[in-house]
């Protein structure tokens, strides 16, 4: 019944990163748990290099409707607007894991620093708030469509 609101690729946007912080949350917790476990490997989650490749491909898509002709400009408001092209992908699928096999400085093999997964986690946590805030914002502004009929 909703999906007509949050169906929108800003929201589509907001929904990954929601999912790809919380994700990274996930990780970065889990080497603070190891931090004293031999020969652990430290993770991280890749995904702003595929959510840039995505904005890009929205961009180009909305800029130029069919490849054989040149992107419609407009120099005036009166102007006729050429249609935006609907994307279905889901950019959280371009969300990976990775384990970080370089930089291991102790002798047990471990490679956690935790001052490191401390300010990731502080990075991480403020991301996430920002972009929950964001979404909130989204929400207020439907709703102050709605009852402001």
């Amino acid at each position: 019944m909703l999906d007509f609101l949050t169906g929108q690729q800003h929201f589509k946007v907001l929904e990954s990163a929601l999912k790809v912080s919380s994700l990274r949350h996930k990780v970065i917790s889990n080497n603070i748990a190891n931090i004293d476990t031999p020969n652990f490997k430290r993770s991280e989650v890749t995904f702003e290099d595929y959510l840039k490749d995505y904005l890009d491909y929205i961009e180009q898509k909305e800029a130029v409707f069919d490849n054989s002709k040149l992107p419609l400009a407009t120099t005036n408001r009166r102007h006729i607007v050429m249609p935006r092209p609907d994307y279905t992908g889901e950019p959280f699928l371009g969300a990976t894991v990775r384990t970080v096999d370089e930089l291991t400085m102790r002798k047990d093999g471990n490679n956690v620093d935790i001052d490191t997964e401390m300010a990731d986690m502080a990075k991480n946590t403020i991301y996430y708030q920002a972009v929950a805030q964001r979404v909130g914002g989204y929400f207020t502004s439907l709703r102050s469509v709605i009852e402001n009929r």
